[in-house]
């Protein structure tokens, strides 16, 4: 295992890695393994042996490092064992939940993937819809649809992309329909990969009803760890699906608005918008 790829667990305490690891927390096994650089020993949060000094300790989320490794070209099987998975089962359940494809076709960049995409004109610019079979894999705002474009190859360039019109692809018609109205973004089905806490974020965010407002310290609290304030807002700025997952309306807590990943200007919008319409209903 690589160490320097590794993020060191005590350089940011509020995402929440060593308190699990401290309580051995038996809801961090397969979100994360420890690497003890003084002994070159990984082991799972649960584990039981001394517990080492925190300035040698190193972590990282098990799908990640597998992802990692199919990028590289590894062969899957060897790609999981280096993970740190200790089957296939549970490599491939991970994977099932997380990656939104399979890992072969995760490590060949979508190849065998079809990934049917399409571009609206909104009030707040272009706006990319791209789904696979299971559900929307990516909705993006840029400034016109040959940047979209290029962005959705470049993430998936051996996958078999088709440019369709609503109009002729009932499954984009009805996610444009269900973005546009205020509670209909929650059940539009998803397939996208994240760790176990981006999902959890995720989640937790598509349950803020639209017209309100939430901080990030309470996308915290809500999904477990009150602390993991800055994890939270990693997880909004990495957000594949804007407006599917709505990362705008989490606020600082003063109410302030902060960054969005499509500008602040279309976050201001987005909630203004939402709160008129909340009003007149």
């Amino acid at each position: 295992m690589d160490l320097h790829s590794l993020d060191m667990l005590h350089d940011d305490p509020e995402d929440g890695r060593w308190e699990a690891f401290v309580r051995r927390d038996p809801a961090a096994d397969g979100q994360f393994v420890v690497a003890v650089e003084s002994t070159c020993i990984y082991c799972r949060p649960t584990c039981r042996a001394r517990r080492p000094l925190r300035k040698n300790v190193r972590s990282g989320a098990r799908l990640e490092r597998w992802k990692a490794e199919l990028r590289a070209g590894k062969p899957v099987t060897e790609a999981w064992l280096d993970a740190g998975y200790g089957s296939a089962g549970r490599a491939y359940a991970a994977a099932r939940k997380q990656m939104g494809m399979s890992p072969a076709q995760y490590g060949k960049g979508g190849a065998g993937q079809r990934i049917t995409w399409t571009v609206l004109d909104t009030p707040l610019g272009a706006l990319l819809l791209a789904r696979t079979e299971k559900g929307l894999c990516r909705v993006a705002f840029g400034e016109n649809a040959r940047t979209l474009e290029a962005m959705l190859r470049s993430e998936f360039p051996a996958a078999e992309l088709e440019r369709a019109s609503p109009e002729s692809d009932a499954r984009l018609r009805a996610a444009a329909i269900a973005l546009g109205e205020p509670s209909g973004a929650e059940h539009i089905p998803l397939d996208v990969r994240a760790t176990g806490f981006q999902r959890r974020v995720w989640e937790a965010l598509r349950t803020i009803p639209s017209g309100t407002t939430a901080s990030y310290a309470d996308v915290a609290r809500s999904v477990g760890h009150p602390r993991a304030v800055r994890a939270v807002a990693r997880a909004c700025a990495t957000n594949p699906v804007a407006l599917a997952v709505p990362c705008h309306r989490v606020v600082h807590s003063d109410g302030s608005l902060s960054g969005y990943r499509w500008g602040p200007e279309r976050k201001r919008a987005l909630l203004a918008a939402e709160k008129a319409a909340a009003d007149q209903s």
